[in-house]
């Protein structure tokens, strides 16, 4: 299903009409509106593996911060291994 197919359910559940492109009028925004609010919603409702990723980053000695490229902008870190010596990294605050 694409997101006209999802905007166009909303706007029939609205009774207005059908669009053939989700910025063709203020309900279709509107149901793009909602769409996407829904979709943020769930999720953030779990950490759901279908978004884990491993970044992989190279340490060097008395660097204590370090750039997390590829996280994107809602990251979190679940653990931090370190692959040299097979630990479980614990997290320092700032």
């Amino acid at each position: 299903m694409t997101y006209l197919n999802l905007v166009n359910n909303v706007l029939r559940r609205l009774r207005e009409d059908e669009v053939s492109n989700v910025s063709e009028s203020t309900y279709s925004k509107m149901g793009g509106d909602f769409i996407n609010d829904a979709k943020e919603l769930v999720e953030n409702s779990w950490d759901w593996s279908q978004f884990r990723t491993t970044l992989t980053i190279t340490t060097v000695a008395d660097d204590y911060t370090y750039s997390l490229t590829g996280s994107k902008d809602k990251g979190r870190i679940l653990s931090l291994i370190n692959d040299t010596s097979n630990i479980v990294m614990g997290y320092q605050t700032p």
